[in-house]
């Protein structure tokens, strides 16, 4: 019999890719779960109730939650909106399972924005939390809830060709810009290690077959600043880079304080689950396929 897994939040841009990806694998009965009509069943996960109800219906062997607010910008001026998506949804899934003694293992989609590591080009472990602003302070708590069960909890950052509508990812917009030839500033002092969506959506799949319990950074084997990513990209895809200012963070008056490196040891990941991860360059270069109809190529 398949096993039921029940993404939350998956109309959007991870989960939209990672719903399509499993519904080709037999021993998966995959339910999507969000607000719009695409989504298989529609609850409200900020509602204990509501939340319980449904999960119990459902029965989920596997629940892989990627409900949240990610914008950096809302969360900090809007608190109690961080709190209702980044943690109190956690706090309903993993208060349910306990309550109701449900089987379902968790797997808690989090973030690389609670790292900063204060060494230039150095990469930061699961334990090396540094938290700048409220976004990565809720994700941050919600994790602990998660921990509660003994979930898995993947911290990451990915970038792709976007399935849903009014929803793009840094490198979409990195490729609109280009084609709309759109001024845009880009930090050369600012480092992450992101995954492409499809990598991404292949190591969870993983993940479903030894589900093991811990905090997983699961990001690509080499970091890399904003700005060569950028550089990186059109050069694969044959953009000028004409329209591409490149900036120091400081330089920039910024609303809300980011950190600036966010590259992740995912070493961890890579013992626990037996998968080499891939560096940057080859996930950018993978990433060309996804892009070719826009491109022309």
């Amino acid at each position: 019999m398949p096993k039921i897994v029940l993404i939350t939040g998956a109309t959007g841009l991870l989960g939209c890719h990672l719903a399509k990806s499993l519904h080709l694998l037999d021993e998966y009965h995959v339910i999507s779960h969000g607000f719009s009509s695409a989504a298989d069943v529609q609850f409200d996960l900020t509602d204990a109730r509501d939340t319980s109800n449904n999960l119990v219906k459902i029965c989920p062997d596997i629940i892989i939650n990627l409900v949240a607010c990610t914008d950096v910008d809302k969360c900090e001026f809007n608190p109690n909106l961080a709190y209702n998506l980044n943690v109190k949804t956690v706090e309903n899934i993993v208060n349910c399972i306990i309550d109701k003694e449900l089987s379902s293992h968790l797997i808690h989609i989090s973030t690389d924005q609670l790292y900063d590591n204060a060494v230039s080009n150095s990469v930061s472990k699961e334990h090396d939390i540094c938290l700048k602003n409220y976004y990565a302070f809720s994700k941050y708590a919600g994790e602990l809830v998660a921990a509660k069960i003994n979930a898995t909890i993947l911290r990451v950052n990915f970038f792709g060709k976007s399935s849903v509508e009014g929803r793009n990812s840094f490198s979409d917009w990195l490729v609109q810009s280009a084609i709309t030839q759109q001024q845009i500033n880009l930090f050369k002092d600012v480092y992450f290690s992101p995954l492409s969506i499809k990598t991404l959506s292949i190591a969870i799949q993983q993940i479903l077959n030894k589900s093991i319990s811990g905090v997983y950074n699961l990001g690509s084997s080499s970091g890399i600043s904003k700005a060569d990513f950028a550089l990186m990209l059109y050069d694969i895809l044959g953009f000028s880079t004409n329209n591409m200012t490149l900036v120091n963070y400081k330089s920039v008056d910024h609303q809300v304080v980011r950190p600036s490196n966010m590259q992740m040891d995912s070493s961890l990941f890579e013992e626990t689950y037996g998968i080499k991860l891939p560096s940057i360059q080859e996930e950018i270069q993978f990433m060309k396929l996804e892009y070719q109809e826009i491109c022309a190529l």
